[in-house]
């Protein structure tokens, strides 16, 4: 009506009419009737916009998506999950964009918040308010009314349209945000960590598109979205998420590099990363490499291999593995090439590039896409220097670790090997630089670095851990890694370790880390010093504040609200305090810290006092955070002056005796290694606090007795600890509950620890401890089980929870592809790729995606699976829940336990917890469960992802992600208990839309003890 056929865009619609029909006409008037014409529509980086959208050019660089509409800002917590306002008045997608629509909100001047257009500055859309009358916000007036700084804290969506000229293939990037919807597409993920690779791939048609951003941040936000098209074969690589290993004595310490890798395309690739080419640089080829006639080059550890399945849409953080040769002609590498090479700097590059394969309609692969080079460096080390080397990590990913060789080597051969100081860094603290950390000046000498008979060790995995979970689960693998490194690197030859004497070390997050290590493996510990660390991450002054004007408080009920707590419970190093009885225990702090005020350090002193725990605490009067020089200059500082390495010198005598008395405070049986050399293996109720009260009474004649008290204890072992009791005494009895254990039942355990079990990996993952025989409470008497066939049927320490256990061994992540609806395939993809990517962004996991009719039994074999899509469209799932109902049919070791909890059939389907039964399209359920393998004596732990519907299932997904972006954890890997269910308003209601959530019994059934149903 607007356009009269007589003008230009009159007669330019008619031709489009006729000659490329109605959608381009549509698209043509859409974009006339606003004012904007396509080709000044262009991307303008760096511009303010005035038009209505952006149109996504087919040429050209990245199209910045603006102007937004806000809806907003409302309250919300700093919990991982928690509800969203706006689905109570039907959904962000479902409401239209009117001015004078109101939404009370307790944040809003007035209380009436709305709509606000925005527009972009500089590629940005910033939220700082006020933004006007709907979203007139006055954060100090809210703050100090309320008397919280949680009340910084908002929630709200960003909305805006885009115009796509012809349909294809394109890349999003959206910094800032954890994820984003596009149209139908709900769960593409943002790049909430600012990586530059974190990008979404989607398949768009021409004309009008919408995105849609919930936004969750501190007082105010920065999203940059931009978007353009790719070619359906791209592949792009990037720098590497770990620390180049270094070159040392003029050999690789490790030749593992984990690199992100993404396949824009619209199929699934092949990838692998090659190395194109290695040199030294140039400039050292005029100074210390002058006149050196072989030198080496970087070439594949493994040429021939095949690569990694890439979904396509994926990063994954790729590995590669490459080795030092000899030049051609030039025969085996001679060490002595880098001896003259400086220690900072690459004295070698290499150029790496990712191939991808793509499998053709004739059944053969052929490359289809070749990244740019990336140069990545390597340093040369002396073996005197702190170094760095990578390790492949528990599961599965590529970890990196700084180590500081001891002085002497004879006095690591007398002593059986050197012990370790594990030293754990704080935030954004390189590894190198917190082995480097422990130096000091003697005199007007040089720094001297390390110590004569200890080794150095900084472990580090990226991202969000806290020393916990993954961050945890990393710094004891770090110890096998390094033992397995002295081993083979001819530089450390005779310079023997001896990881289970370690003293525990940390500084700011660095020192919560010294607390999970020392508190869960007190028995390898000479002691433990915690320099101006927290005590806990969720009191760690408001950062991670849980359960506190969360908008889900008001449907979340007490019971369902501890069961959520009781997953992090782990974490609380005050409720694990007791275990350091015995342990000698430094605490130290700055007087004047504004990063981790001396509160916290206070705080653990007094309670490690209380408990009986020899503590020397020191706060420095006028100290910081951090300092170089405690009473002289570079005489050490906050980590390794006088008073601390007089501490650490404790690494030169052995394991301190065990005290008169000791006790073991245990919530998760898979993460304790156990006190005195007695492990709990199963508690009565899961994740409920178990104890081990430990004390001595000795004999004139030598004897020692130990007088073992438990709660909550349903079976224990003993580990190759306990042999400590008998250095000192003519004989040892354990007494348990007030029964005497027979002395031939305590021998034939200390037999059998460490025999029969065939794997090194098992050995560390049972913390070298008898499985073969264990000691069962049955009717508050303790008797004798001979047999390791309960770990078949049972939980044991290798699959005990919560969820974040499945991502603690090494996983895939796998797609159901068993239907027809092309629709629901994508969808299951996409909560696949979600997965992953949040893992590789947050953790930088080796997180590969499979289709379920990809997977061979041999591969599933080696890893814990997450099954996407349930029973009905992931075989996978399906044969798990056949397997599991065959079970009774070989209960070797007293089997039985619960029913699997999905059930489908030909005209229903249902999740059961207890007495409930949740059948409803919109119920969606994540729960653990697992899997008997053919090689190994204990199940896999699975997690499986289901539900009514598909929507719900990305529902239960896609709200896990904290306003803290540092600490903001990957998926499912933190305050997720072993199973939940959601329900319609678990989008509205966060933790009060969940009908049922808890952890399973030993047998893998509800338990209401340890459970929570609402039916």
């Amino acid at each position: 009506k607007r356009l009269s056929m007589d003008t230009r865009a009159g007669r330019k619609l008619q031709r489009l009419l006729m000659v490329k029909g109605t959608e381009s006409a549509l698209l043509f008037l859409l974009l006339c009737c606003s004012g904007t014409d396509m080709a000044a529509a262009s991307s303008n980086r760096g511009k303010s916009q005035s038009s209505p959208w952006t149109v996504v050019k087919d040429v050209g660089d990245w199209n910045i998506l603006g102007p937004w509409a806000f809806l907003g800002p409302f309250s919300i917590g700093k919990t991982e999950i928690d509800g969203d306002p706006v689905e109570a008045h039907g959904g962000i997608r479902n409401l239209t964009r009117q001015k004078n629509k109101v939404f009370f909100s307790e944040l809003v001047q007035g209380g009436k918040a709305g709509w606000t257009k925005l527009k972009t500055q500089n590629g940005v859309v910033a939220l700082s308010f006020p933004l006007g009358e709907r979203a007139n916000v006055d954060f100090n007036k809210v703050i100090q009314s309320i008397s919280k700084m949680s009340g910084l804290e908002f929630q709200g969506w960003l909305v805006s349209d885009f115009i796509v000229e012809h349909g294809g293939h394109f890349s999003l990037l959206c910094t800032g945000a954890h994820h984003v919807e596009v149209d139908n597409h709900r769960l593409l993920h943002g790049d909430v960590y600012s990586t530059g690779w974190a990008r979404s791939t989607l398949a768009l048609e021409q004309g009008k598109h919408t995105i849609f951003i919930r936004v969750r941040s501190k007082a105010s936000a920065t999203i940059a979205c931009s978007v353009r098209r790719v070619s359906e074969r791209e592949v792009s690589i990037h720098r590497p998420s770990s620390s180049v290993p270094d070159i040392v004595g003029g050999r690789l310490t490790s030749g593992l590099l984990s690199l992100p890798v993404a396949n824009l395309g619209s199929s699934w690739k092949k990838i692998r990363v090659r190395v194109s080419r290695s040199e030294v640089p140039r400039q050292a080829l005029s100074s210390w490499a002058r006149g050196k006639k072989f030198l080496p080059v970087v070439t594949q550890e493994a040429p021939g291999e095949e690569g990694v399945w890439v979904a396509p849409g994926q990063t994954l953080m790729m590995q590669a593995s490459f080795k030092l040769g000899g030049a051609p002609g030039s025969g085996d590498l001679d060490p002595s090439w880098a001896d003259s090479a400086p220690g900072d700097g690459s004295c070698l590059d290499a150029w790496l590039r990712a191939e991808a394969d793509e499998l053709q309609d004739d059944g053969n692969m052929v490359t289809t896409a070749v990244s740019e080079d990336l140069k990545v460096g390597f340093r040369c080390r002396v073996p005197s220097q702190s170094f760095i080397f990578t390790f492949l990590d528990h599961d599965g990913s590529v970890a990196q670790a700084a180590a500081v060789r001891p002085w002497n080597a004879e006095e690591c051969e007398a002593k059986g090997g050197c012990g370790v100081l594990l030293s754990l860094s704080g935030v954004g603290v390189q590894a190198n630089d917190q082995a480097d950390s422990h130096k000091y000046k003697k005199g007007g000498s040089d720094f001297v670095f390390g110590f004569q008979d200890a080794w150095i060790l900084a472990p580090e995995r990226d991202g969000a851990h806290n020393w916990e979970g993954t961050g945890y689960n990393c710094a004891v693998k770090s110890l096998a890694a390094l033992q397995h490194l002295v081993s083979q690197l001819e530089s450390m030859q005779g310079f023997s370790v001896d990881t289970r004497r370690v003293l525990f070390a940390g500084h700011s997050r660095g020192g919560h880390g010294a607390w999970m290590m020392g508190m869960h493996h007190p028995d390898r510990a000479v002691g433990v010093v915690s320099l101006s660390g927290w005590w806990k991450r969720e009191e760690y002054a408001d950062a991670n504040i849980l359960f506190d004007l969360d908008h889900q408080l008001s449907s979340l009920q007490p019971q369902l609200k501890m069961i959520f707590e009781a997953c992090i419970a782990d974490h609380d190093s005050s409720h694990l305090a007791g275990n350091l009885l015995g342990l000698p225990v430094m605490i130290r702090t700055g007087s004047e810290d504004m990063s981790v005020p001396p509160w916290h350090s206070r705080r653990m002193a007094r309670i490690l006092q209380e408990k009986g725990v020899k503590v020397t605490f020191n706060e420095l009067p006028g100290k910081a955070h951090w300092w170089w020089d405690t009473e002289k200059e570079s005489d050490g500082g906050a980590m390794n002056d006088a008073q601390l390495r007089k501490f650490y010198s404790k690494l030169s005598q052995p394991l301190p005796a065990f005290g008169k008395r000791m006790e073991a405070v245990v919530y998760n049986p898979s993460t304790h290694s156990g006190r005195g050399g007695i492990r709990i293996l199963q508690q009565v109720v899961p994740y409920r606090r178990s104890l081990v009260d430990i004390q001595v009474e000795e004999e004139e004649e030598g004897r020692t007795w130990l007088l073992v008290g438990t709660v909550n204890v349903l079976r224990l072992t003993l580990c190759r600890e306990f042999g400590r009791w008998t250095r000192n005494a003519s004989a040892v009895r354990l007494v348990l509950d007030g029964q005497e254990i027979e002395q031939q039942v305590l021998s034939r355990m200390m037999e059998e620890e460490g025999k029969g079990k065939g794997a090194r990996e098992e050995e560390e993952e049972t913390g070298f401890c008898s499985m073969s025989t264990s000691l069962l409470r049955e009717n508050n008497e303790w008797k004798v089980v001979e047999t390791d066939g309960w770990i078949r049927s049972q939980r044991s320490v290798v699959n005990y929870g919560p969820m974040r256990q499945t991502f603690a061994s090494p996983f895939l992540i796998v797609v159901g592809t068993q239907t027809q609806d092309q629709n629901i395939s994508q969808r299951l993809l996409e909560i696949g790729i979600f997965l992953s990517t949040g893992h590789a962004m947050a953790s930088r996991s080796f997180s590969p995606i499979v289709n379920d009719s990809m997977l061979s039994d041999a591969m599933a074999e080696k890893h814990n699976l997450i099954l996407v899509g349930g029973v009905r469209y992931n075989s996978w799932a399906a044969r798990a829940a056949s397997a599991w109902s065959e079970r009774d049919k070989e209960r070797g070791g007293g089997g039985g336990g619960g029913n699997f909890p999905e059930v489908n059939n030909q005209t229903s389907w249902s999740v059961r917890v207890g007495r409930c039964s949740f059948s409803s399209p919109n119920n969606g359920a994540i729960f653990t469960f697992p899997r008997a393998v053919q090689n190994s004596r204990a199940p896999r732990l699975d997690a499986h992802i289901t539900g009514g519907s598909i929507d719900a299932m990305e529902a239960a997904v896609r709200y896990s992600f904290a306003s803290n972006v540092p600490l903001t954890r990957a998926p499912l890997s933190n305050m997720f208990p072993d199973y939940f269910v959601t329900s319609e308003s678990f989008r509205w209601k966060g933790y009060g839309g969940v009908l049922a959530a808890g952890f399973w019994s030993n047998r893998w059934e509800f338990m209401a003890e340890a459970g929570f149903v609402d039916c």
